[in-house]
């Protein structure tokens, strides 16, 4: 029996990799700091950062769905994200973010709504920290 490689098996892989080089090339190429400067230097930054946090996407969907299992680094994702809400939660003018979003509803706001409405966003962090537990069995 003779074993063919992955790309003579796969001739697809070879396309998006090949596709994917050129489209990197294509971009660096177009930036400011290589080129006309036709994509700003911040949206190649963006831009590299979705590509990455997509390749942390199908390492989840690779462990979570063939191998079934929550690993560390996936829960520490996890963590950050509920970190940073916190945070957010913690350091933004919460307040005043509830009063004018009030404010644009037209809706009156009283301390009681506004004391809900903080309550609410501190229980949609904290309730949302159980959703992996819950999933996972």
């Amino acid at each position: 029996m003779t074993r063919r490689s992955f790309f003579a098996r796969n001739p697809s892989a070879l396309i998006f990799i090949g596709s994917l080089a050129v489209f990197t090339l294509a971009i660096t190429l177009m930036s400011e700091a290589y080129g006309p400067g036709l994509m700003s230097t911040s949206f190649v930054k963006t831009l590299g950062k979705t590509l990455c946090l997509c390749l942390v996407a199908l390492a989840m969907d690779l462990i979570w769905g063939y191998a079934g299992i929550l690993s560390l680094g996936h829960m520490a994702f996890f963590a950050l994200g509920g970190y940073m809400i916190g945070m957010w939660l913690m350091y933004a003018r919460t307040e005043e973010i509830v009063v004018t979003a009030l404010a644009q509803g037209g809706l009156p706001a009283t301390p009681e709504e506004i004391q809900q409405g903080i309550a609410t966003q501190i229980f949609g962090v904290v309730g949302s920290s159980d959703l992996p537990a819950i999933w996972a069995f």
